[in-house]
């Protein structure tokens, strides 16, 4: 059994080849994974960002939009790129028309279009819709 100190992960992640490496395939999931969301994208509120953290890189699907969610400005609208990714179950919601009257409406279920996924060559993990 190998032993390794605390310190290793990050004294590898400093390393030249690791960074380039890394700046590599970062490079390339993003550029894969827009092309994706591009295939299927409808209104463009959707869009793939790159992040940094203190080893790793993270290629993350963004959607800022508040879709069928009541507009809460201190509210996170992760839920939307879940949907993307993931699909949905159908659910009812309550919106207005333009007099303001209430009505419920109905939304279909969706299914995942696996982005990240797809963009990253992983293995999908169905759920049932």
């Amino acid at each position: 059994m190998a032993f390794m100190y605390e310190s290793t992960p990050e004294i590898v992640s400093r390393h030249q080849d690791v960074r380039d490496e890394l700046e590599r395939v970062l490079f390339e999931v993003a550029a894969r994974a827009e092309e994706l969301l591009v295939q299927h994208r409808k209104d463009g509120v959707a869009h793939i960002d790159v992040e940094e953290g203190d080893y790793d890189k993270y290629v993350v699907l963004a959607d800022n939009a508040h879709g069928n969610q009541a507009h809460d400005p201190d509210a996170s609208y992760r839920n939307s790129a879940a949907a993307i990714e993931f699909g949905h179950r159908a659910y009812e919601v309550t919106r207005k028309d333009r007099a303001g009257n209430e009505y419920t409406a109905r939304v279909g279920a969706s299914n995942g279009l696996y982005i990240l996924t797809r963009a990253a060559q992983l293995p999908k993990r169905r759920r049932r819709v």
